[in-house]
């Protein structure tokens, strides 16, 4: 309060800082193939190069319901986290990652005994959702 505010170091002259263009930012990577543990399919993508942000998506089943994802986190990796009911389709729309547009993820589950068991995968724009190792 008693010194002026242009010496006080907390202020910070921002007018020679670049922003970066969206388009031009890194994206978190796919880093598949997801994983099927118990009734959870876990799809797992590389955030190293762009830090943690909060996600949101949206998830619908074969029959066009919305499914329910969590976004679990871990140090290198964000994980969509969700629990189909039944084989079929699903696909991982509207996905934001801060600011960031990903692409869609299709995924062709099979079950076997009443479980997920296997997963196939689709990026439908790799232009956006980098795909490590898959493209």
């Amino acid at each position: 309060c008693g010194r002026p505010i242009e010496r006080d170091p907390r202020i910070v002259n921002i007018s020679s800082l670049m922003i970066r263009p969206v388009q031009q930012m890194p994206l978190p990577l796919y880093d598949g193939p997801p994983k099927v543990e118990g009734r959870c399919i876990s799809v797992p993508y590389d955030i190293r190069e762009v830090g943690k942000e909060n996600a949101t998506l949206t998830c619908h089943s074969p029959d066009q319901n919305p499914v329910p994802v969590e976004m679990r986190y871990s140090d290198t990796h964000m994980y969509l986290v969700l629990s189909p009911e039944k084989p079929g389709k699903y696909v991982l729309d509207n996905i934001k990652y801060g600011p960031l547009d990903l692409s869609p993820v299709h995924m062709d589950v099979i079950f076997a005994k009443g479980l997920p068991t296997q997963v196939d995968v689709k990026i439908m724009d790799d232009s956006k959702a980098l795909m490590a190792g898959l493209s």
